[in-house]
């Protein structure tokens, strides 16, 4: 009974670093660009966490933006870009779930009424 118990706390106390290992690594995602946009946008993910903490960037169009905020909890995340433009910086709130190879979540702009769902999956 007393080994049944160890195992079970060992296993609860573990599962959450496994899925914190498993945000990981670099990620192909595709979603809308934009109201007006026909096509799907790629994007690639590249993440890395320390416990609780996701860094790394997200690159879509000509430069990457470097994560920010990010936060890891189980296997929900959030982190924040920053898209510099003409009209300024633009914050991009990005959160999801992480489900073995595939990232499920999605991204708004900061103060934005909509947002993009996106599917990301393990290069």
């Amino acid at each position: 009974m007393r080994n049944a118990i160890s195992c079970i706390a060992a296993f609860l106390f573990l599962a959450p670093l496994a899925s914190a290992a498993g945000i990981e690594g670099k990620w192909s995602a595709e979603f809308q660009a934009g109201i007006k946009a026909k096509a799907a946008a790629p994007a690639t993910l590249s993440l890395s966490s320390d416990g609780k903490q996701i860094t790394g960037s997200v690159a879509s169009g000509k430069r990457p933006m470097t994560i920010q905020e990010g936060k890891l909890d189980g296997s929900s995340f959030s982190f924040v870009t920053v898209r510099k433009g003409k009209k300024g910086e633009a914050k991009i709130l990005w959160s999801g779930t992480l489900d073995g190879d595939t990232i499920r979540g999605t991204r708004s702009r900061e103060g934005g009424k909509r947002g993009a769902s996106f599917v990301a999956k393990r290069m």
